[in-house]
């Protein structure tokens, strides 16, 4: 599935860049609201599409959210990135005014890890419950 989203964006960079006409890139900043991000509720990412006529475009973006947490001796981490491709259709209202309607495709990849700086009080606890059920703390 990488490896089709890849050619994908290779594809179309490279055909953006030899036409040159209608082709577009950027960066972005985003906000969540709500959710599960603790530490930060921004992200970046980047987009580049192309215009295929007046009305069509398609766009694939790539968009990463990094959250980390530390409470009670449990380190979290974890990374999200997100590779979304669309297709948008503008309707020209009036000589300012378009409205785009469109739909894609998201692929989410998520990256969690969580490690344990545990004072020898609380891993002689941890052990004690892990013999309990005839397991280490490492199986824990």
């Amino acid at each position: 599935m990488k490896k089709v989203l890849v050619f994908g964006a290779v594809l179309m960079v490279s055909a953006g860049i030899c036409l040159a006409q209608g082709f577009f890139a950027g960066a972005q900043g985003v906000y969540s609201i709500g959710g599960d991000v603790e530490e930060s509720d921004f992200g970046f990412g980047a987009q580049a599409g192309m215009e295929l006529n007046d009305a069509i475009s398609i766009e694939i973006a790539w968009t990463k959210f990094s959250d980390e947490k530390e409470e009670s001796g449990l380190k979290m981490e974890a990374d999200a990135n997100v590779i979304a491709a669309t297709a948008r259709y503008g309707i020209p209202m009036s000589d300012m005014l378009t409205v785009y309607c469109g739909g894609g495709v998201n692929y989410l990849m998520i990256d969690a890890t969580v490690s344990m700086n545990l004072t020898s009080q609380q891993r002689s606890e941890l052990e004690a419950l892990a013999n309990l059920y005839g397991m280490t703390v490492d199986d824990l």
